[in-house]
């Protein structure tokens, strides 16, 4: 007579005699079938089963399931009461108040977070660069960095088979870190003085990489260091002419005759360069922080100091052209360095596409000084036909409400803007939206604009001009803190031509 199976069964009463039968049977049908079994590591018994549950017969996947879950979570709160919980900040944000989409799915405002997760996920360089051109407007450079990284350390789903693993690191984790690079280099070459050697951000990229292996060991820290690599040369690097890039030769004066006004023995062209020279340092040395929220108007401009000496520039060279024009006694001479200015300004547009320098000279003729107190002198500029064609482009390619035309014109070529006009078109713009909406989200509308402008300028500031500096003529046309008294540049004017 056969002997009887044993039955077992647990202390809550489930019946497991079916599935140890199931499985002795399938034991002794492999030892039959190999000579030795592979070996099963003891540690993680429970998920290795989970992860090949879909092998055992359908009547035990859900008894199997029911035994082993509970066991698991169990283990995991334990392990979670031992470790500090770090909350990641990107779990709830499928709630339709943390971003508002236009009609063709376009962000119109979200939060600092969903912005940053949109930004991480999908290949929007566009979206990337307004966050980047405009994120002093709504939080701090450390903030968005440590959000940035935060959002490195995806949580990866429990109970996943070996296969869903798998999928889930190539295909999610990876292009998630992928992305977080572009974003990070992206930053790095829009603001590179933000991550020269010794800054807060420069530290705290090198404090992170170390201790994030999963990240490391991926191609991504090598792109970020070579970009890291390649600020610190060009800020220990001069600009260094090559064989492929000659500059012209400058064009000197036979003599120097230090009794004459400069602008006199000097060439047209060469004056031209210089100005170009001088106009486009100064603008490269504005920050685009300096740009945003009107900061040029806050506190007598100290907190965009470049753009106050910028702007200062601008004041100081016209009072040197002016003051240049009424020293002059002789109405040969005068007429003769007002020609030089407007052969000036002809050549900055149209060899140079200088916009600032014309700019600069408009606001000499605009003077009560040189239009009113010189009308002698203005008559005989502008009997020449080209004088009159100048003094006309100038005078109607400047409009101080709009500067349309003048914009037109830069938008053809342009490798020294107008300043004005771009910070005219920053100044409507912060007038006209908020920085957030009224449910407290990033008015990415608003700030889509400023960046195309930011971005803008941060094309001219990236130009070099391939020019020798020629000391005499540049400080000259730097005019730093030149300066005139106006009570006395209208004595000499009236006295000049009663």
């Amino acid at each position: 007579m056969a002997e009887a199976s044993p039955s077992f069964f647990l202390s809550d009463g489930t019946d497991l005699t079916a599935l140890f039968n199931y499985l002795t049977s399938e034991n002794s049908r492999l030892r039959a079938e190999a000579e030795s079994c592979e070996p099963v590591a003891e540690e993680g018994q429970e998920e290795f089963v989970l992860a090949h549950v879909d092998l055992l017969p359908e009547e035990f996947v859900e008894l199997v399931k029911a035994l082993l879950i509970p066991h698991i979570l169990s283990k995991e709160l334990e392990l979670q009461s031992e470790t500090p919980h770090v909350t990641y900040p990107f779990d709830d944000l499928e709630a339709t108040e943390c971003v508002d989409y236009s009609e063709s799915g376009e962000v119109d405002a979200a939060s600092l977070t969903k912005l940053v997760e949109i930004v991480t996920s999908n290949a929007s360089s566009e979206l990337t660069s307004v966050l980047l051109a405009t994120f002093p407007l709504y939080t701090t450079a450390d903030s968005l960095l440590s959000l940035i990284l935060a959002r490195l350390q995806v949580p990866v789903p429990k109970l996943m088979t070996a296969s869903e693993h798998a999928y889930f690191v190539q295909h999610r984790l990876k292009g998630i870190h992928t992305m977080i690079t572009a974003v990070i280099k992206q930053w790095i070459k829009m603001w590179p003085d933000s991550f020269r050697v010794g800054t807060h951000l420069f530290t705290q990229l090198g404090e992170f990489f170390p201790a994030n292996r999963e990240f490391s060991v991926e191609a991504n820290t090598r792109i970020l260091a070579k970009q890291l690599s390649k600020v610190q040369e060009e800020q220990l690097s001069s600009a260094v002419f090559t064989e492929e890039r000659l500059p012209p030769p400058p064009i000197l004066p036979k003599e120097l005759d230090f009794k004459s006004n400069p602008l006199l023995f000097w060439s047209t062209e060469e004056l031209s360069r210089q100005a170009t020279l001088v106009d486009l340092n100064a603008l490269k040395k504005i920050q685009i922080p300096e740009c945003l929220g009107r900061r040029w108007d806050q506190e007598k401009g100290l907190n965009a100091p470049n753009i106050t000496r910028f702007s200062q520039r601008y004041g100081s060279r016209r009072a040197l052209f002016i003051s240049s024009i009424v020293k002059e006694a002789d109405l040969d001479t005068r007429i003769r360095l007002v020609s030089k200015l407007l052969e000036l300004a002809a050549c900055c547009l149209d060899q140079f596409h200088n916009f600032e320098t014309p700019w600069i000279i408009k606001g000499v003729f605009m003077s009560e000084v040189v239009h009113d107190l010189l009308p002698i002198t203005m008559r005989e500029v502008l009997k020449k036909h080209a004088n009159r064609a100048v003094y006309a482009r100038i005078m109607g390619l400047y409009d101080i409400q709009t500067f349309e035309a003048v914009k037109v014109e830069m938008e053809r070529a342009c490798t020294m803007p107008c300043w004005l006009a771009l910070r005219q078109d920053l100044y409507k713009i912060d007038l006209s939206w908020q920085d957030f909406t009224q449910n407290g989200l990033i008015n990415m509308y608003k700030h889509a604009k400023t960046a195309k402008i930011v971005l803008k300028l941060r094309e001219y500031q990236s130009k070099d001009l391939c020019f020798h500096k020629i000391a005499l003529c540049y400080h000259f046309l730097k005019a730093k803190n030149f300066a005139i008294d106006d009570k006395e540049c209208e004595r000499r004017a009236k006295a000049l031509e009663r």
